[in-house]
């Protein structure tokens, strides 16, 4: 049973940070020049080469759009099928992690059941398809039927396939396509899934 804790510790902890990460990352926003020399003045010392130049239309500085929202999700489910090295089909009935920004935002997403099994996705937000990377990486714990027990897998180098439907601050819904993904144990299986959580 620990390591089942450890797995759900593991995934919750990557979702966040990737989420959070990301969700930072996307809502930054242009700093004023403060008169005076103050340590956060954007206006570099005189006698710089390549003074900054603003850029968009009207010469300003693009943002993200105002008032995007952050849903806190507690409800969803998950549905995950396994093949290759190891085989396994996972309902995962619980949304135990949820918090998504829609797009241009983060994500930190983790379903599991009672068995410590669980899947958990994290990173930017979008919709449409998108391979795994650093930025967007896709997680599942499973009991195999074989002789490795539990195992994790972890793709972040395009073995899946993401793809999001529904991308919004109180709903986000989609599936998952992976082929190749190795596992803690050094098997490598593919999976399949859809995934759904909700405000």
């Amino acid at each position: 049973m620990t390591r089942h804790r450890n797995l759900l510790v593991a995934l919750l902890a990557t979702a966040t940070l990737l989420g959070a990460a990301c969700s930072k990352s996307s809502s930054l926003t242009p700093s004023s020049p403060k008169p005076g020399g103050d340590s956060n003045n954007t206006i570099p010392p005189s006698g710089v080469i390549g003074q900054p130049t603003a850029t968009g239309s009207g010469g300003t500085l693009p943002t993200t759009s105002p008032g995007i929202a952050t849903g806190s999700f507690n409800s969803g489910a998950a549905q995950v099928t396994v093949s290759g090295g190891v085989t396994a089909s996972l309902d995962l009935p619980t949304m135990s992690s949820g918090v998504f920004s829609p797009p241009p935002g983060g994500m930190a997403l983790v379903w599991n059941d009672n068995s410590g099994e669980a899947l958990g996705l994290g990173g930017q937000s979008f919709t449409g398809s998108a391979k795994t990377t650093t930025t967007l990486v896709l997680t599942f714990g499973v009991m195999s039927t074989g002789a490795s027990g539990f195992e994790q897998f972890t793709s972040s180098k395009g073995e899946c396939t993401v793809t999001i439907d529904t991308a919004e601050a109180g709903n986000v819904a989609g599936s998952f396509q992976c082929s190749g993904v190795m596992g803690s144990n050094g098997t490598a299986a593919d999976a399949s899934g859809t995934f759904e959580a909700s405000a």
